[in-house]
């Protein structure tokens, strides 16, 4: 019986190492100009492009190469809580002050849409047409 539960550690424990270096997270933090702090929502389109939104400022960051490098895209007012993209060039982004914004330039510029309560995050069902 020892040796079965042995068995059963050891053949978990490898397992959970082979899979967590083949399918495992990547540190990326290095790569976003400034302050990671207040880092608080991600959404990636695909495995290269992606935009993460910034609490403690408002900036927006966006990738285009899987988070090897990151652009600053400026929100107008205060700091983002959520950003959620449609495609590749429609989204919207709010947080903190109950901002919402909407950019149709990929990013580029971010407009005010709206403004409400605190908006701590953003989802959009497939198929519909904010």
């Amino acid at each position: 019986m020892k040796k079965l539960i042995l068995f059963s550690i050891l053949t978990f424990t490898l397992s959970t190492i082979a899979f967590s270096q083949q399918y495992g997270w990547i540190d990326i933090s290095a790569n976003i100009p400034g302050t990671t702090k207040g880092l608080s929502d991600v959404y990636f389109l695909s495995d290269n492009e992606g935009w993460i939104s910034s609490s403690w400022n408002a900036e927006i960051y966006h990738t285009t190469d899987g988070g090897l490098t990151f652009e600053v895209q400026t929100t107008p007012l205060g700091a983002t809580q959520a950003v959620q993209m449609l495609d590749s060039i429609n989204g919207y982004s709010g947080g903190a002050g109950g901002w919402v914004y909407k950019t149709d330039d990929g990013g580029q510029n971010w407009n005010i849409l709206a403004s409400m309560g605190t908006l701590l995050d953003i989802s959009f069902p497939p198929g519909t047409d904010p």
